[in-house]
């Protein structure tokens, strides 16, 4: 009896022990991600000041703290920040590690946070002796949008850890899928603004919108094919943005709070960006907004990681789409299309694009890459078609 009640009470302090681990750890790791997001807001400013204060790293000036500049001041407080994030996302994984929860989704999570955390260090120390070089800096920047996803990824994992959903029906798959593709293009639309930011291209474009100079296609060198490309990712975020709250908010769908929560937030932040973007271009780029310009792109970056991983976690229920049936001419057109094999033609598409780029010439025309991938894809989709014509027998 006595050995019972001493087991149930081992059992009790170990689950308490528990609870009060995973909370430290739900702790931490918001503390990592608001850190982080400082942490980019903190390198937003020193970039739109046109670079570095400091000549050396890790100190300033050969001292710890530089009073006579105030933009070596912003400086330091980054490294400050930057030394203060990777120390509490490493207390994180040692305490996860020392409770034995470090494995699964959540040590992923942290493994990366912390390991991004160390290459952004090294980066940063590059972009500060490099006078911020461009492509330094761009590098600087994409790791601290991973690191934001990774720290976002590892709290939400420890307060929301995920569950199985095999009940789940075609649309709520479909829907998961579109919240996780809306993610990665919102990834692609910071890329896409870094690059811009970090070449001087922010008004490549003229100062007119949606046209860049007068047209609807690029039509000057690689910053003005940056700006455009740019532009283009505004409006394909947006079409995916307003599909998936259409499907999130119709009638008849459950979706939990917090996904809708994310999303609206999504809404606000892209409509805020996007006239921001808008106000900036007609202004010539006042330093303020595009200061709000960029803490906003952090938001809109923390909201669709977060709907994605949301989603991923919460059950959900989607009523059915009606069939529609299909046009005869969309028919005969989409079997047209599955001759060309368009999965195996995007694998040729991709290296003969990549290839165009690798040249030390510099960024080929926009009109040139268009014809090379639509002559491409004829010819490729034509042997195909061919083909699959002569071997119908034995297909």
């Amino acid at each position: 009896m006595v050995h019972k009640e001493e087991g149930a009470r081992a059992d009790v302090i170990g689950i308490s022990q528990s609870i009060s681990s995973r909370l430290w750890l739900s702790r931490l790791t918001l503390l990592v991600t608001l850190l982080a997001v400082l942490l980019l807001l903190t390198g937003s400013l020193i970039r739109l000041s046109d670079g570095a204060a400091c000549p050396d790293w890790p100190l300033c000036f050969n001292r710890a703290l530089p009073t006579d500049s105030s933009k070596a001041l912003v400086e330091v407080v980054h490294r400050v920040l930057a030394a203060l994030t990777g120390s509490v996302a490493l207390g994180a994984a040692l305490i996860a590690w020392r409770n034995h929860v470090l494995h699964g989704a959540l040590g992923r999570a942290l493994g990366w946070a912390v390991g991004l955390l160390a290459a952004q260090t090294g980066i940063g120390a590059a972009v500060a002796l490099s006078r911020w070089d461009a492509h330094w800096t761009a590098l600087h920047l994409t790791i601290g949008l991973l690191t934001l996803g990774a720290a976002l990824s590892a709290h939400i994992e420890i307060a929301l850890p995920a569950t199985s959903c095999p009940d789940d029906t075609p649309e709520v798959k479909r829907f998961r899928r579109s919240l996780r593709m809306l993610a990665g293009a919102v990834f692609l639309l910071m890329l896409s603004g870094i690059l811009v930011s970090g070449n001087g291209a922010a008004l490549a474009c003229g100062q007119s919108f949606p046209l860049c100079n007068g047209d609807w296609l690029p039509n000057g060198g690689r910053l003005t094919f940056l700006n455009w490309l740019h532009r283009a990712m505004v409006f394909v975020v947006g079409a995916l943005l307003l599909a998936i709250l259409k499907r999130a908010f119709r009638r008849g769908a459950d979706v939990p709070s917090p996904i809708r929560a994310a999303l609206g937030l999504m809404g606000i932040t892209y409509l805020s960006q996007g006239a921001l973007g808008v106000a900036m271009v007609a202004l010539n780029r006042p330093a303020m907004m595009a200061a709000a310009h960029h803490a906003l792109s952090s938001a809109l970056w923390l909201a669709a990681v977060a709907a994605m991983l949301l989603g991923a976690r919460l059950p959900m229920r989607l009523p059915e789409p009606a069939p529609k049936p299909k046009a005869a001419w969309i028919a005969l057109i989409s079997d047209y299309i599955a001759l060309t094999k368009p999965k195996v033609i995007s694998l040729l598409l991709f290296t003969t694009l990549a290839g165009m780029f690798l040249t030390p010439a510099g960024l080929p025309r926009f009109e040139l890459v268009f014809w090379t991938m639509i002559g491409g894809y004829l010819m490729a989709g034509g042997a195909n078609a061919v083909n699959m014509a002569y071997d119908a027998d034995i297909d």
